[in-house]
């Protein structure tokens, strides 16, 4: 992909971003949980690469939660931290919430409405199912006991369901451990993991005013298909889109569709 250089820094003084793309309309991308794992700012080229279908009709930002959480931070508490970046610096755009972006972006809708010109929860729903919390707690107890490698191979499999799975997991296990360095990282990640677990959105979903797409793997373990078609029939103006043969690694394993879907929600 050619074009200018993405932009990259900090929001508000305190959350990496990167920023692509020079089309008319703004799209802001809330990442999933992996990300408290890196800093997306020193990954803007890929990034670019990766989301490169949005970049030409969109002017493109990732956004990341703050560094340095502190226990008990909730998602709310996150959707507050972006409500400060879309007053300050973005303004009204199109979102895109993936996993625990997904579940951030439900409370920011419910409670910034006049910056979100339409919706999109991505791989998420209202909560974890059942089997999602019993996952998000394994994630959580290899993190405490800094099991990177072991995390990460855990994650690859949870989240992959095609021939993608065995290779993903095998680089995990040998790389894994390298990606994590520090101590920011590992505080984060629990502290994301604890705020996952706790999110419950039952009683907020009626207060989102924005146009709605539900959208991720038939097959997700964490956040079941009947519960994101639950989580779109409690929102007034949601539709739900369900890809069939993928789990909660949909948005990467079937990247083509899902964000074929994504835009041409966004587009309408």
């Amino acid at each position: 992909m050619t074009g200018p250089r993405p932009e990259a820094g900090y929001l508000v003084g305190e959350l990496p971003f990167v920023r692509f793309g020079e089309g008319p309309h703004t799209l802001v991308i809330l990442p999933p949980i992996n990300d408290s794992l890196h800093d997306v700012t020193h990954g803007a080229r890929f990034l670019r690469w990766y989301y490169r279908r949005f970049a030409d009709e969109y002017t493109v930002y990732l956004v990341s939660r703050k560094r340095r959480l502190p226990s008990g931070y909730t998602t709310r508490d996150m959707a507050a931290d972006y409500g400060r970046a879309f007053e300050r610096s973005i303004g009204p755009a199109h979102v895109l919430g993936l996993s625990l972006g997904g579940l951030v972006a439900q409370h920011f809708a419910a409670d910034h409405p006049e910056y979100v010109e339409s919706l999109v929860i991505g791989v998420a729903a209202l909560g974890l199912g059942l089997e999602g919390h019993e996952i998000v707690r394994r994630w959580l107890a290899l993190a405490n006991g800094e099991r990177w490698r072991g995390l990460h191979a855990e994650m690859v499999v949870d989240l992959y369901t095609g021939i993608r799975r065995p290779l993903y997991e095998l680089l995990a296990r040998l790389l894994g451990g390298a990606i994590v360095r520090s101590p920011v990282a590992r505080q984060d990640f629990i502290a994301s993991a604890e705020a996952s677990l706790d999110h419950d959105a039952t009683d907020r979903l009626e207060a989102i005013e924005a146009r709605t797409l539900v959208v991720g793997g038939a097959q997700d373990r964490l956040f079941p298909g009947p519960l994101q078609g639950d989580t779109a029939e409690r929102i007034p103006c949601a539709s739900l889109r369900l890809i069939e043969g993928v789990g909660h690694g949909a948005f990467d394993e079937r990247k083509r569709d899902f964000d074929a879907a994504v835009k041409a929600f966004i587009c309408r």
